[in-house]
């Protein structure tokens, strides 16, 4: 019986497994469809506005200790760019462009805040 266990898919649970398995000292081999890994966690740039649009988990904040360890296990934090603050646009139920943006505030001020000023 070989050692060397294979993972099918490279996104962020296929990763996790395998370098939990690679910490415990099994080989692993990760086979991934795509020309990427991560999965559904990524960013693309939308070929009609020009605009990068981000996939996957919809909230990354410096608060996720797990995620960001494991981001830098597998040396990807570097390749984060992560906001000074939170600005969301998003369309409201009438499909107007509407913008969360939240001042530099101590939580939970800086959310209540930011709703205040919302034009939604």
């Amino acid at each position: 019986m070989s050692d060397e266990v294979l993972i099918i898919g490279g996104g962020f649970a296929g990763l996790a497994a395998g370098v939990a398995l690679a910490e415990a000292g099994r080989r692993v081999r990760v086979l991934e469809q795509k020309p990427y890994l991560g999965g559904r966690a990524r960013s693309f740039v939308d070929a009609t506005t020009g605009s990068i649009v981000d996939n996957g988990q919809h909230l990354l904040m410096g608060c996720y200790h797990a995620t960001l360890g494991f981001l830098k296990t597998i040396g990807t934090l570097d390749r984060i760019r992560f906001q000074p603050r939170l600005a969301v646009h998003f369309l409201d139920r009438d499909g107007r462009l509407t913008k969360l943006e939240c001042p530099d505030l101590a939580s939970p001020w800086h959310l209540f805040v930011g709703v205040l000023r919302s034009n939604s």
